[in-house]
Order: C-alpha cells, then sequence, then structure tokens
C-alpha cells in the first residue's frame, strides 16, 4: 500500500506532468493522465489482491453462492457516510460552479487561493474530531456519560484557544494578508 500510494502514484503523476511539458499539452491532458494514473493504481491495487489471495489459499475457500449480504445493516452504516462525502463534494463542485458563472475564472482564482488560509481553522477541527471520536466511543461504551460531557467541554475548549487566533490574524488582515501572500493581483479576493 505504501508503495502505490506513494511511490507508484507520485511517479506516474510526476511522468504525466513532464508529458505535459514536454508536450506542452492543454489542462484537459493533465486531468486526463490524473485519471489514468489512477487507474493504473487500481490495477496494481487488483493484482496485489489476486497474488495475496491466491497465494494465502483463500479464493478456494471461497463460494459466492455461500456469500450473505447483510444489506440492511450494511446500508444502515455505510449511507450516512457516503451522503455526507457526497454532500461535501456537491457543496465544494457547486460552489465552484457557481462562481466561475457569475464571477468567471478570476473569482474561482480568489476562491482558491483563499481557501487554504480559510482551512486552517477547518484543521484544528479535523484534528480534534481524530482525536475525540476514539476516546468518546470508548466512554460511550462506559456508558460514562460525565466523561463524555466532560471531554466535549475540553475539546471545544481547545479548539476555541486554538482556532480564535487563527481566525483573528485572517479576518482583521485579510487585505495586507493576501498582498503579502499572494500579490497585488489577489487583492479583490480579500474580502
Amino acid at each position: 500500500i505504501f508503495f502505490r500510494r506513494h511511490v507508484l502514484a507520485t511517479w506516474l503523476k510526476l511522468a504525466v506532468v513532464l508529458l505535459l511539458v514536454a508536450l506542452k499539452a492543454s489542462v484537459l491532458f493533465l486531468a486526463v493522465g490524473y485519471v489514468v494514473a489512477s487507474l493504473i493504481g487500481v490495477a496494481w491495487y487488483g493484482v496485489m489482491l489476486y497474488r495475496l489471495t491466491h497465494a494465502n489459499g483463500l479464493m478456494s475457500q471461497l463460494s459466492w453462492k455461500s456469500v450473505v449480504v447483510p444489506w440492511r445493516e450494511v446500508l444502515s452504516f455505510t449511507v450516512p457516510l457516503l451522503t455526507s462525502d457526497l454532500v461535501f463534494v456537491v457543496l465544494n463542485s457547486v460552489t465552484v460552479i457557481s462562481l466561475q458563472h457569475f464571477h468567471g475564472l478570476t473569482g474561482v482564482a480568489g476562491l482558491r487561493a483563499q481557501q487554504p488560509i480559510a482551512a486552517m481553522n477547518h484543521l484544528v477541527m479535523v484534528s480534534f474530531q481524530t482525536l475525540f471520536t476514539p476516546l468518546a466511543s470508548r466512554l460511550f461504551a462506559r456508558d460514562d456519560r460525565a466523561g463524555i460531557n466532560e471531554l466535549y467541554w475540553k475539546t471545544g475548549m481547545w479548539m476555541a484557544v486554538l482556532t480564535f487566533p487563527i481566525f483573528v490574524l485572517t479576518f482583521s488582515t485579510a487585505g495586507p494578508l493576501t498582498s503579502v501572500l499572494f500579490g497585488a493581483r489577489y487583492e479583490g479576493s480579500a474580502a
């Protein structure tokens, strides 16, 4: 998995970019190249799965007729997760498409330039979510309501302490910060 994700994928994307530069191709070439690189990665996983199942003798034990999939239980967990991911993708896509329609590519460039700065607060939230969820699950399994309440307020306090300075800096100094980080071309995106 490490080889496929961090070595093969990186080299394939680098090859696509080098071909893009050498052929002086368009952005469409880059997009198609990235999709093809991802498909090569998926094919690599398929080959690995095939080899591992045959090497460990798992294919001889597998009978497709005996496989019973508990659809209700599986879908009750996966549908909410997939829906939340789909909503995230749609919201990001619709935002960019609408912005491009009403304000052109300059508006999209301004949004994409400012997004990493605005996402710093989100990074803090995601980091604490990664820490909060397993501990909250353990406390819930022990039926420790007081512990969950304490964990919630401590996590909320730490998130506020860490995100407030970032918010104040990026909100109150949006104009100068934008000019320093991105240059005069992006001054209009400070708002």
